[in-house]
Formats: C-alpha cells, sequence, structure tokens
C-alpha cells in the first residue's frame, strides 16, 4: 500500500503554493526524480501517479462531498479559521446549489485535497459578505463570475504540488467552459498573495480586511480575466518548458475535460439536502431551501 506522507497541516497550502510558485518562476530545476506520469481520463476520475495511485473526481455522490468537507474542515480548524462543529464538515448554502462545482482528490481512497467553484447566481458570491462593492461593479459591467473557494491539501512535495495544478486547471475550465464565466474571484490569505499575483497572474482588488468567515484572519480579494487568460498566460509562460508552461498546461485536453466534468456533475438528492442544510446544520427552513433552489432552476 503506497504511504502518503502528510505535510503539517498548518503550512501544507503554503508550501505546495511555494514550490508551485518557485517552478512557474524559479530557474529550471534538474531531473532529480521521476515525473509523476502523465494523467489519464476515466469515466469515473482522472488518474496520475507513478502507480496511477492518486485520483481527481467530481465530488457528485454525497460520499465525496462528505470527503471534500471533512478535508477542508480538518484543514481550517488547523489553520484557526473555523469554529469545531459536532459534523466535523465544512460546508455552506453555496453548497447546495447544483451548478456549485467540488473536485476531490484522493490517494487510494483517503481526500488528499479539494478546491470548489461558485458561479454567481440570486445568493450572490460568498466574498459578497465583505467585498459586495468591488462584485457589484463586475456585474454592473456584464461580467459573469465565479469563486474559488474551500482549497485544502493534505499532501506534500510533488504529489501536493500536482494536485494543486490539476484542481486549478479544472475549475478553470469547469467555469469557462462549462459555467461560461468571463472572470474568476478568490479571497486569499496575504501570504499566499504571491502565488496568485505571479503564478495564477491574477489581479489584486482590495487591501487586507478581517473576514468572519475564517474567524477574523485577513483576507485579500483577487481576480482573473478568463477571457484575457489565456493570452497572458502564453505570454509569460508560453515559452517554457515542460511543467512550467502553465498555458499549455491550462488548456491542453480543454474540451475533453470540460466535457468529462459536465457530465460528472450531479446535484444532490433531495433527503441528503435536507439533512445537511435544514437539519443537521440549519442554514435555511425547508420550505426556503426550495424556494432558493427554485430560484435557481429558472435563473438557468
Amino acid at each position: 500500500m503506497v504511504k502518503l506522507e502528510l505535510a503539517r497541516r498548518t503550512t501544507a497550502v503554503s508550501q505546495v503554493l511555494r514550490a508551485i510558485s518557485h517552478e512557474a518562476l524559479g530557474p529550471t530545476p534538474p531531473p532529480l526524480r521521476p515525473d509523476l506520469g502523465g494523467p489519464r481520463l476515466s469515466p469515473g476520475a482522472i488518474t496520475f501517479g507513478r502507480k496511477n495511485e492518486y485520483t481527481l473526481k467530481v465530488a457528485g455522490p454525497l460520499e465525496d462531498r462528505l470527503k471534500a468537507w471533512a478535508l477542508t474542515y480538518e484543514m481550517y480548524i488547523s489553520r484557526g479559521y473555523a469554529k469545531p462543529n459536532d459534523q466535523k464538515l465544512w460546508y455552506s448554502l453555496y453548497d447546495a446549489l447544483p451548478d456549485t462545482t467540488t473536485f476531490l482528490a484522493e490517494c487510494e481512497g483517503q481526500a488528499v485535497g479539494t478546491l470548489s467553484v461558485v458561479p454567481d447566481s440570486h445568493l450572490g458570491l460568498p466574498a459578497d459578505t465583505i467585498f459586495s462593492e468591488q462584485l457589484d461593479r463586475m456585474r454592473n459591467r456584464g461580467r459573469s463570475m465565479c469563486e474559488l473557494v474551500s482549497l485544502a491539501c493534505l499532501a506534500e512535495g510533488m504529489a501536493g504540488t500536482e494536485i494543486v495544478k490539476h484542481l486549478f486547471k479544472l475549475v478553470y475550465l469547469s467555469a469557462r467552459m462549462n459555467d461560461g464565466a468571463t472572470d474568476f474571484v478568490i479571497t486569499v490569505n496575504p501570504k499566499h498573495a504571491f502565488f496568485y499575483e505571479r503564478v495564477l497572474l491574477m489581479n489584486r482588488l482590495s487591501d487586507e480586511v478581517s473576514y468572519a468567515k475564517v474567524e477574523g484572519h485577513a483576507a485579500m480579494l483577487f481576480h482573473l480575466d478568463l477571457l484575457e487568460a489565456p493570452r497572458r498566460y502564453q505570454e509569460q509562460f508560453g515559452k517554457l518548458p515542460g511543467s512550467r508552461n502553465l498555458h499549455r498546461f491550462f488548456l491542453e485536453s480543454a474540451q475533453e475535460l470540460a466535457t468529462w466534468v459536465h457530465l460528472c456533475r450531479t446535484p444532490l438528492e433531495d433527503d441528503d439536502l435536507r439533512h445537511y442544510f435544514c437539519e443537521a446544520r440549519p442554514l435555511a427552513a425547508p420550505a426556503e431551501l426550495e424556494r432558493i433552489l427554485h430560484a435557481h432552476k429558472l435563473r438557468a
């Protein structure tokens, strides 16, 4: 059985983002170890690794969503971003929406990474609680936004780097090609700003503010124009070799992967929606949740 080394919960994502930044912006490193192996697309998951031990899937079934929510909870608790709860799960009302897409990375059935993308809707976006002014300006220009939320990764080293890169690739393709989004937004801890600005080429839209969603920790709003992103990635990374060429990485097999995501994305069952969003954690009364989902269906 493959033994997965887990980074310390408080530093895993930071280590991985720094590693990706070095890979994309630093000097070309010597080939010190074998490549993890190119990804392989199957009906249920993307597999990669020397022994195909890593899988990336759309967390459609409840079992996969619970794994993703539990992983995010574990990471956020360790960083002081969340208060303990009896469920030991991190999710919000936005996770009830059928267009919210969660991606899950696993190693031999163990959750090691996750990232979700939330399209703008009648509920707004999670970041509206503190950055509504900036988001409304974009809406007034006719932009269609998606917000990236709940990034967590426990794998370290090359595995963690590959997992996070694939997660960002999938949310990019899902948002742009399936949801027709023109823009990404994300709330970022200031210590990760370098990665989002220099590697993902996002723009900073705010100063640091205290964010109640993560227990008062500092957050900044970042933005990426998805229509301009391919050109910018080509200019910045298009001539770089191998995995440093993020333009090629993000757009490789784009239509095939976007179609795969679309086919794998399934809404939660009504009973599960009532249990997790009305009973176990009363985020909405049953009638209110029904109205929200009905309004979402009409808008779609």
